[in-house]
């Protein structure tokens, strides 16, 4: 009789094998117990289950799942045993050892074809700072694919998605994954039986392929071929084969060749149009949006059924809906026939008509805009923004809001703006009230708090959006940079002003504002070319607003009755924003200087200097 130490005492006091009438009896007795089992004489350390030293938890892996584990680390090892053995000979491809072989890893960019190939390279290179070899560089829809080889390049690349800025505002998005080589391809004996083997299947009465099954069929087998067509290897070659010699394809079978994806045959698309049946049925197709990479096709004929995707509708009305986004015209599914599609298909493209840079009504509502517009920022780009009051009614309103641009990504702070936004949907109706500014003093206040600004007058678009005897509704677009700062960000804005005739002009009566940050665009843009001098010779079709072809003059609100050219009429702007006068006086002071700016300015700061100048000059 043998004897248990304490150890194996402890087990079996723990262990799940304890029979029925031991500790973990449902039943109050019956059976042997624990001690009766220690009549017969079992050897200690290798039959009894349990009997090493790790004591047994409840909590423990479980082992069958751990054996399976093992099985398949196994199935992987042998694998790659036999890399190099027949297996691979049979299937066509180069030998290789897997001890040496590279890592290869698939980058997909999402919309990288946005994107010109050479700039997209080169913004990848600056982010993950090494130079890279991009192999097999190919499109997928609007997608970009290509290959690296390296996996220190690779781990780069995926450090640097969603970091890298493109020129279109949005942040690179890399998809980087592993894969087999894309460079091994069917040595030429193997592409010659596979297209010994397409001739045999095609039907050239009816211009029908079929590929069903291909890797059984018996030409290949006896050569010893095993070709699957879920390899991109070979299924690249037959697509090549499709282009070379049959573009004039009508109806495809790839049914039962245990295809998972689409990827290869989207390059398929655009080399057959004149296909109408298709059948990828059997297949391993999980999801309805592998159609979406062969939507090119107008298919009449499509037979999906054998495919996992199918079974994921519930009902058969949402299987076909499904089906009718990718191919609006498909007349026959899985086959049976369907309904009449209900589209709105025209023959012909019908292109929209031109948009126009600026909308104005007449050339005299543009030769008043035009003038109004350069002499309004002429003044709220200088340093002394009140001269802006004599171009507000006296019940004149203000509000302006700022928001971040949601094309952008890492965008300037609106810190400077975000106190005074009328944001609607941000505020209560409290702050709504007070952040509305009523009477031209309190706008022009507001006015000047904002951080002073230089206007690009060639990015600015015009608008007119109504016109009546007593109102003139117009919008304009454009962008800025503010000149306070070291680093001058470029903003966007866009401003609705409601005028009201007054003289021989306009005044404002409402004025919105809205502010957000400039897109990449508009900054690659900004301020290129210099603004249009009043004394050039103005154009229609450039960029920014421009003047009508026919010499205008216009009198400056306060100088009733004084016609000045466009030249005389822009020195009174600047001098009244630089000296602080108004329109009237400013226009006295250089009129009896013969219209010499250096001389006037030097005159008026004498006579500031000695008091002479009457204190109503400066009242507004």
């Amino acid at each position: 009789m043998c004897l248990l130490n304490d150890k194996h005492r402890s087990f079996y006091k723990r262990s799940k094998w304890h029979g029925r009438g031991g500790r973990y009896s449902r039943k109050g007795g019956g059976g042997g117990n624990s001690r009766s089992r220690l009549d017969d004489d079992y050897p200690m350390d290798d039959g009894l289950p349990g009997s090493s030293d790790q004591r047994h938890s409840p909590y423990h892996k479980n082992r069958r799942n751990a054996k399976r584990l093992r099985r398949q680390q196994n199935k992987l090892l042998e694998m790659d045993k036999i890399q190099s053995g027949d297996r691979v000979k049979r299937l066509g491809l180069p030998v290789r050892n897997s001890r040496n072989s590279e890592n290869w890893y698939k980058v997909k960019v999402p919309f990288g074809q946005k994107f010109d190939k050479k700039v997209l390279f080169q913004k990848i290179e600056k982010e993950i700072n090494m130079p890279f070899q991009a192999i097999r560089y190919q499109s997928e829809n609007e997608h970009s694919i290509f290959h690296v080889q390296d996996k220190r390049t690779a781990e780069a690349i995926r450090a640097a998605d969603k970091k890298i800025l493109m020129p279109n505002g949005y942040k690179l998005v890399l998809i980087v994954k592993p894969c087999n080589s894309p460079l091994l391809s069917l040595d030429a004996n193997a592409v010659s039986e596979l297209k010994t083997c397409m001739s045999e299947r095609y039907d050239s009465s009816t211009k029908t392929l079929n590929l069903s099954n291909i890797y059984q069929s018996q030409s290949l087998q006896q050569k010893k071929l095993f070709l699957v067509l879920n390899r991109p290897q070979v299924f690249s070659h037959v697509v090549s084969i499709i282009k070379e010699n049959i573009p004039e394809l009508v109806s495809l079978d790839l049914s039962s060749n245990r295809l998972m994806t689409l990827d290869s045959l989207a390059t398929l698309v655009p080399e057959t149009p004149n296909l109408k049946h298709l059948n990828l049925g059997k297949n391993m197709l999980k999801t309805i949006e592998e159609l979406e990479k062969i939507k090119g096709w107008k298919l009449d004929d499509l037979i999906l059924e054998g495919n996992d995707l199918c079974d994921r509708f519930k009902e058969q009305s949402d299987y076909i809906r499904a089906v009718r986004k990718k191919y609006p015209k498909v007349l026959r599914l899985d086959g049976h026939e369907l309904p009449p599609p209900i589209v709105f298909d025209l023959e012909s493209a019908t292109d929209l008509p031109p948009s126009k840079g600026n909308y104005f009504l007449n050339t005299d509502v543009q030769t008043l805009l035009v003038k109004f517009i350069k002499q309004y920022y002429l003044i709220y780009d200088s340093d002394n923004r009140q001269a802006l009051i004599d171009a507000y009614h006296d019940q004149a309103m203000f509000s302006y809001a700022c928001n971040f641009n949601r094309v952008l990504g890492k965008q300037p702070s609106l810190t400077d703006y975000i106190s005074d936004s009328r944001n609607l949907l941000k505020i209560n109706d409290a702050r709504r009230e007070k952040l509305l500014k009523i009477g031209r003093v309190k706008v022009v206040s507001q006015l000047r708090l904002l951080p002073s600004t230089q206007h690009d007058l060639n990015s600015l678009r015009l608008d007119v959006q109504h016109l009546s005897s007593n109102l003139l509704i117009f919008s304009v677009f454009g962008i800025f940079k503010e000149t306070s700062k070291v680093d001058p960000p470029i903003r966007a804005f866009s401003r609705c002003f409601i005028t009201t005739p007054m003289g021989q002009g306009i005044v404002i009566i409402n004025d919105m504002l809205t502010i957000t940050n400039a897109t990449q665009e508009q900054i690659q843009s900004a301020f290129k070319t210099p603004a249009p001098t009043p004394s050039s010779s103005p154009t229609q079709g450039g960029s920014g607003i421009v003047e009508p072809s026919t010499s205008n003059v216009l009198e400056t609100p306060g100088l009733t009755g004084a016609n000045l050219t466009d030249t005389q009429q822009q020195m009174v702007v600047q001098f009244s924003a630089q000296s602080g006068m108004n329109a009237e006086y400013s226009f006295q002071c250089l009129l009896q200087n013969e219209w010499n700016y250096d001389k006037s300015a030097q005159i008026f700061m004498d006579l500031k200097a000695q008091g002479k100048i009457p204190d109503q000059a400066f009242l507004r």
